[in-house]
């Protein structure tokens, strides 16, 4: 598989793995620290599958902002079609 980007908060992490809302299990790999982060942080965490399992290249704090954006719900009175 290749690269996918993942969005969500951080709900636990360990030495090896990160758990992130809806209790999705990233793997993490030896060089990727998890210093400075707190459970509640949003996070963008770029992600390849071996096997069953996703393993994180890399995890960067997500703007908050840019989180906001991309889960705000539209009222579909308010919704657009292209044509």
């Amino acid at each position: 598989m290749p690269n996918s980007v993942v969005v969500g908060k951080l709900r636990t992490f360990y030495p090896d793995h990160i758990i992130l809302g809806g209790n999705l299990r990233i793997l993490l790999r030896g060089d990727l620290s998890m210093d400075g982060l707190e459970v509640g942080t949003s996070l963008t965490v770029v992600v390849h599958q071996e096997d069953d399992q996703l393993i994180a290249e890399s995890v960067r704090k997500a703007p908050d902002q840019l989180l906001w954006r991309a889960t705000r719900v539209v009222p579909a009175s308010s919704a657009r079609t292209l044509s």
